[in-house]
């Protein structure tokens, strides 16, 4: 949302207004999204509704709130989130009526993307769902080489009393591999 909304900010033709504080909510309201998908849906397409009736926009009313839409898909409430779209894109059609008379190819294009993004979005929440899900049945992955000799480290040190495995380091610094102390010429003491 804020690279899209940063676009008609810069735009030299003329900035969006409201653009910045719309991105700012939008973008809040997504930290909330994975403890209350369907709410933070519902709240973001209220944010954009607001936008669009403050004044006119180029902003879709689908695009901005992707990631709402995707999150909420992945959710068992993915028919309210199907109805709430088509909902959105019936308002948003009826809203960009006054295209028809100027313009009708703009106007399918419109209406029409809208639809396949929608559509494309619940179904990415839908296979990111279908993905977790497998996921969660999946026996548990086999240990990769590194972590099965970290776990062998594990052992052998309980094994021999939890004492620590003697560095090549250590023993250059007096220390036997037995663990007795070696005097400087090599002898033990």
């Amino acid at each position: 949302m804020a690279i899209a909304l940063g676009t008609g900010v810069g735009s030299p033709w003329q900035p969006w207004p409201g653009a910045i504080p719309v991105a700012l909510v939008l973008g809040g309201l997504l930290f909330l999204r994975r403890r209350r998908p369907m709410t933070v849906l519902l709240l973001s397409i209220a944010v954009v509704f607001a936008y669009h009736l403050g004044a006119w926009s180029p902003a879709g009313w689908i695009w901005p709130l992707s990631v709402a839409y995707v999150t909420a898909a992945a959710t068992p409430h993915v028919r309210w989130v199907a109805g709430i779209g088509a909902a959105q894109l019936a308002y948003s059609a009826v809203d960009a009526w006054w295209i028809v008379e100027r313009n009708l190819a703009r106007y399918l294009i419109h209406t029409i993307g809208e639809a396949l993004l929608l559509a494309l979005l619940i179904t990415g929440g839908i296979a990111y769902a279908a993905t977790r899900r497998w996921r969660a049945r999946q026996p548990e992955r086999p240990l990769t080489w590194v972590s099965n000799q970290r776990a062998i480290s594990r052992q052998v040190g309980a094994d021999l009393g939890n004492q620590p495995p003697v560095s090549s380091s250590a023993c250059a610094a007096g220390c036997s591999t037995t663990g007795r102390p070696v005097a400087s010429s090599g002898t033990y003491l």
